[in-house]
């Protein structure tokens, strides 16, 4: 249990990694309203964090009854905190490259 729990807590960390990444190039592309680009980049962002998410999830079902007694693991503690900061980050970001379409499309 304990080497899954290691090897998963890097994997949605990694995921989550590439969430941020794509994220931010992301909000790049939106600085130059460059939309379809940052739909994109937001599409590939919201898939790895929707993986990373999976993967927590599996871990904590699979703690469902056996947490008693069980070690605490500081690098899931790190996967969660960069799961939840980055999944944040990905709504913040949907919302403003929704807002500045409608903003482009008023000025436009």
């Amino acid at each position: 249990m304990a080497n899954t729990i290691i090897e998963t807590s890097f994997d949605i960390i990694f995921n989550a990694g590439e969430a941020r990444s794509e994220c931010e190039l992301a909000l790049n592309a939106l600085e130059d309203f460059d939309f379809v680009t940052a739909d994109e980049h937001i599409k590939k962002a919201n898939d790895s964090i929707v993986k990373a998410h999976a993967m927590h999830t599996d871990i904590l079902q699979s703690y469902i009854g056996e947490m008693e007694g069980q070690p605490f693991y500081m690098i899931f503690s790190h996967a969660q905190d960069t799961l939840m900061t980055i999944n944040s980050e990905i709504l913040i970001a949907k919302h403003l490259i929704k807002i500045s379409k409608a903003v482009y499309e008023k000025i436009k």
